[in-house]
């Protein structure tokens, strides 16, 4: 499972039940089928430490944000919460549990508090990505630099097809040669910073997936097809979800790049 942060969304399992909940939704099954569903999905996963918490607060969150928040999903998330099951995987970090404490406050104070009306969900158009596994992008960052990813693969999942890329070795301000391209090696993920104790648990990984863009996305200006294609063996997994709105700042954090 990748996680990003403390954020209650910020790892893998917690946005898929989110999107898959509203998905079910959206298809028009209740709430409680919803639930089923993803109870039977998730089925070998819900006792495991790090990832059944992470379902069930995600779950509860996303029901009353949506006006649909089930007796059985609040109970297990008000026990998840006031027994600190949650928390043992950040207790590493002072900074994360902290930070983590303070999430788990904010929900606990929304999920007792009265939920809104019942919100209608529209299903989702798939969004599509012709792009080619191989080829090589430049992006350019708020500060002017550029970097390359090349991409590797693509994501699929009930909202589309979205491409999965790699990031090359590289960080200038002019874009380089197809020969200097080529030669470049692929950046691995950076470490985190070690815990007190000194011992690393955790690697980002060198893979990340972004939203597929939409024709008139306004994203489209920072990334440039570059028109070359470099061999590639095609891989997806394992990759960890960016969002155009902070890829400058993700792209630090598991890069290690000056941004």
């Amino acid at each position: 499972m990748s996680v990003d942060g403390p954020g209650l969304f910020a790892d893998d399992h917690a946005f898929d039940v989110r999107a898959l909940y509203r998905e079910f939704v959206a298809e028009g099954k209740t709430s409680p089928e919803a639930t089923d569903l993803l109870m039977k999905e998730w089925e070998g996963l819900l006792n495991d430490p790090d990832i059944g918490p992470a379902f069930w607060l995600a779950l509860a969150a996303t029901q009353w944000k949506l006006g649909r928040l089930e007796p059985r999903v609040l109970k297990r998330a008000l026990q998840i919460i006031d027994y600190g099951s949650d928390l043992k995987r950040w207790t590493h970090n002072p900074t994360d549990l902290r930070k983590r404490r303070a999430v788990l406050a904010r929900l606990r104070k929304q999920l007792i508090s009265a939920q809104p009306a019942a919100k209608k969900i529209k299903p989702r158009d798939r969004v599509e990505c012709d792009w080619e596994v191989g080829e090589v992008f430049v992006y350019k960052l708020k500060s002017g630099k550029l970097v390359l990813f090349r991409m590797t693969g693509f994501f699929n999942d009930l909202s589309g097809k979205h491409p999965v890329f790699e990031m090359l070795d590289w960080i200038g301000e002019k874009t380089p040669t197809v020969s200097e391209i080529g030669s470049l090696a692929r950046r691995p993920g950076a470490l985190y910073p070690p815990p007190p104790d000194g011992q690393i648990r955790y690697r980002r990984e060198s893979r990340f997936f972004l939203p597929a863009l939409k024709p008139k996305g306004p994203y489209h200006k920072q990334l440039e097809r570059l028109g070359i294609k470099l061999e590639c063996q095609e891989a997806s997994l394992p990759c960890v979800l960016f969002f155009w709105g902070d890829l400058d700042e993700r792209l630090a954090q598991n890069f290690g790049i000056q941004v």
